[in-house]
């Protein structure tokens, strides 16, 4: 045919090598796209922080056992929480788009220390479960986590 979008095709079996079935396209779609005719539209920012409870935020830890136990912490709390290890900016960027709370494992921090992207290092108690009600305390003093993540 003129047109690289229309044409005929089979389907063959590779087992049997039977052929299944057989078609023609006719002609090029021309409506509107699926997105269009839905009225579909992608997941906004807001939307995904009502439904997770909170807004963007890493979390660079420089205790590997720390980030672990945060990562249990938040999801069990039900926060949409990544934790990485040393990721790229780009990866950093894209994920705070989707409104993830990035759990970090930072080499360049001492090892009871945590830091929350924009704000200065602070100190963590030595024990981990105090680290972690620590590091969730001071996301809540920054306001990340939204009334209905409190309620």
């Amino acid at each position: 045919t003129q047109n690289r979008h229309t044409g005929s095709f089979v389907l063959i079996d590779l087992q049997t090598n039977a052929t299944v079935a057989a078609g023609m396209i006719r002609s090029e779609s021309v409506g509107p796209k699926p997105q269009e005719a839905t009225g579909l539209m992608g997941v906004t920012v807001e939307e995904r922080t009502e439904r997770y409870g909170h807004h963007a935020a890493a979390i660079h830890l420089g205790s590997g056992e720390i980030a672990v136990a945060l990562e249990r912490a938040l999801f069990e709390q039900g926060c949409f929480v990544v934790r990485l290890q040393s990721p790229s900016p780009q990866t950093v960027a894209e994920l705070m788009k989707a409104t993830v709370l990035l759990v970090i494992e930072d080499g360049a921090l001492p090892a009871n220390w945590f830091r929350i992207a924009g704000q200065d290092k602070e100190p963590l108690p030595e024990s981990t479960p105090e680290a972690v009600r620590a590091t969730v305390q001071r996301l809540q003093q920054l306001g990340v986590f939204t009334a209905r993540a409190r309620a």
